[in-house]
């Protein structure tokens, strides 16, 4: 029997379970934002060890209720992402020194085994009983591209850290020039690295700031002028992984991709595994995105650097607007260098939401309520989401939600307590 566990909690926590007579496999991804919440639900559930517990990134409402999981519960395998590349700019961000303090209460947890803590990456994949395991994002070379002189500074500094675009341009390139012609890409190896040591921060932290970590609720955007953009840089190095559970003539695939919000790289190279599967919607029902027009600019600088016109005279190519013609015919064609991007992508312009959840086709969408004192999830998104997924786990009855704040009389304002689901109740799917 597999039981998927969205556990009531603010923010994301889920658990996946295999339990059939003497057979259990339990793997814990994320752990919401309070510290006893997701350990007493796992208790009642009679949960007594993970297999593998997952943190897809660092932002508070995913790792907070994990410190105590961590302390309690045995766990054999940890993967986490690899926060060397920013700890010397943590002193810059309050909010990414605390982050990096709850992780290392995760990482020195009493139940975590301590030669199986992993940073993993793009072609990571692991079998665990029944469940087989496919890292998707983020690519090595991200990290690598964070580790250059004053770059982690320079997306802080951006809105809501949008200079990580110039990563995903030179990414581009670096996969156009790699000549392969085995196939044999670095992504597809099993890359893991200990990380053991990589958290030893070295951070100096006043008393004054560890009081401010421990406390439940803080407005952080009153402390940290580069909140927005650290969380934007701790979402879009998310890991996203792809859990596929087959037993007995039961399959099922789900994905896991954190808060993944710029979505450029993962379709670009992982478009067909990512459509059709049971899917956890991003950051509550945010916006997310593709920046389809970084692949639309490399092409046509890969078109005029080739000359293509010396191969297709007239009448094949009178212009250059006829590139679209060619785009559209050959984009998957080994010719153009460009096998493993997608073909639908359009061909100007970038995919907001509706865009993203139309390729993804999820099969179910699970949407985690965040419960919040000065905003709802948007509406928007979520319509989008519903009318693009077979089924989801919410609703969808609140009404017009307002962007910045909500209203006392408008609905739906906490979901956890909604008359369908009843207080503190997890939304539960079996599979026997």
């Amino acid at each position: 029997m597999l039981r998927l566990h969205m556990i009531p909690t603010n923010g994301d926590a889920t658990l996946l379970r295999f339990i059939e007579e003497d057979k259990e496999a339990n793997i814990l991804i994320d752990g919401g934002n309070r510290k006893n919440e997701c350990l007493s639900y796992l208790k009642s559930q009679g949960v007594t060890k993970i297999n593998l517990l997952i943190v897809s990134h660092l932002d508070e409402d995913h790792i907070r209720g994990l410190r105590r999981v961590a302390d309690v519960i045995p766990v054999d395998e940890l993967w986490i992402m690899d926060i060397s590349p920013l700890i010397p700019s943590a002193t810059k961000s309050l909010y990414m020194m605390k982050c990096y303090y709850e992780s290392k209460l995760i990482m020195d947890g009493k139940k975590i085994k301590s030669n199986n803590k992993f940073t993993v990456y793009d072609g990571f994949n692991k079998q665990i009983g029944p469940f087989f395991l496919e890292v998707l994002s983020p690519p090595k070379s991200l990290y690598e591209y964070l580790r250059r002189p004053n770059v982690v500074e320079k997306v802080l500094s951006s809105h809501k850290g949008q200079s990580i675009g110039r990563y995903i341009r030179e990414e581009i390139e670096r996969q156009l020039r790699k000549e392969d012609v085995n196939g044999n890409r670095e992504r597809h190896k099993a890359i893991i690295s200990n990380v053991i040591e990589q958290f030893d921060l070295n951070i100096p932290q006043r008393e004054d700031e560890k009081e401010l970590f421990d406390k439940m609720d803080v407005d952080w955007k009153k402390h940290d002028r580069f909140y927005e953009s650290a969380r934007s840089l701790f979402n879009d190095i998310s890991i996203v992984v792809k859990i596929t559970f087959d037993y007995h003539g039961v399959r099922e695939t789900f994905l896991f991709p954190g808060d993944l919000t710029n979505w450029s790289l993962v379709l670009a190279t992982h478009q067909d595994a990512l459509r059709g599967c049971i899917t956890k919607v991003p950051h509550h029902g945010s916006s997310i995105h593709v920046d389809t027009e970084e692949y639309y600019n490399y092409f046509i600088s890969q078109i005029n650097r080739l000359d293509l016109r010396k191969l297709f005279p007239p009448p094949f190519l009178n212009s250059l607007d006829d590139l679209n013609i060619i785009f559209m015919r050959y984009w998957k064609n080994p010719f153009f260098l460009m096998p493993s991007l997608p073909g639908n992508l359009p061909l100007k312009g970038n995919l907001d939401s509706r865009g993203v959840y139309e390729l993804l086709s999820p099969k179910h969408s699970l949407i985690y309520p965040y419960k919040s004192s000065f905003r709802l999830p948007r509406l928007d998104v979520r319509n989008v989401i519903k009318a693009n997924s077979s089924q989801t786990s919410c609703n969808f009855k609140q009404g017009k939600v307002s962007v910045s704040h909500r209203r006392e009389d408008e609905p739906c304002m906490d979901c956890f307590n909604c008359n369908e689901r009843g207080r503190g109740t997890a939304n539960m799917f079996e599979w026997k």
